[in-house]
């Protein structure tokens, strides 16, 4: 039985996450399916495990076994964690000052796409961006000799 929509794991379907299973062991893989006896399965998984080695001069060190194991059947018995990674969020791409519109060619712009309506920052003249990066570039110097 698959997971009900209710549930607080049904919103980390797909996503990729990391697995505690005791032993110092922990499987990241994606999240495709559970039940009701918090069995999971996961897709492309890895497992990473931790091992404490003492050396010959008496020092402990820890080391990192990684193995793939590809589609997993976790028992729910043996699950501690389920820590979900989030999604990436996708970044806007910002316009550049020189990419704006001048306002000698805002009527053009908007003959070409009368829906679009100019904003303030796109009516800017070069003597106001001139001043502007002017402004910033005396302020992380202060910034610079201030640290």
């Amino acid at each position: 039985m698959l997971g009900t929509r209710k549930g607080k794991l049904f919103q980390f379907m797909n996503h990729k996450v990391r697995c505690g299973i005791g032993n110092n062991r922990v499987l990241m893989g994606q999240f495709v399916a559970f039940d009701s006896h918090l069995n999971l399965v996961l897709s492309g998984a890895d497992e990473y495990k931790r091992l404490t080695h003492i050396d010959e001069d008496g020092d402990e060190c820890e080391l990192e076994q990684t193995r793939p194991l590809g589609l997993v059947f976790v028992r729910g018995e043996a699950v501690h964690s389920i820590i979900a990674d989030k999604p990436k969020k996708k970044k806007k791409k910002k316009k550049k000052v020189e990419d704006l519109p001048k306002s000698a060619d805002t009527d053009s712009a908007l003959q070409k796409n009368p829906k679009k309506r100019p904003r303030e920052s796109d009516q800017m003249d070069e003597a106001e961006i001139m001043a502007r990066r002017a402004a910033l570039e005396l302020e992380m110097k202060n910034r610079k000799l201030t640290s």
